[in-house]
């Protein structure tokens, strides 16, 4: 997921981090909430 760093801080890098755990997340409860597979994260929205 995460190729290269252009963070100019930590805080840029920390950031971008915990958004994508963050997505992840919302795209497993949606599947979860739809009875789907909460590991096919590409279909969530199908």
């Amino acid at each position: 997921m995460i190729r290269r760093n252009y963070a100019k801080s930590f805080d840029g890098f920390k950031n971008r981090i915990l958004s994508k755990i963050m997505v992840l997340t919302m795209i497993q409860l949606i599947n979860k909430l739809n009875n789907k597979n909460i590991n096919k994260l590409k279909t969530c929205i199908v």
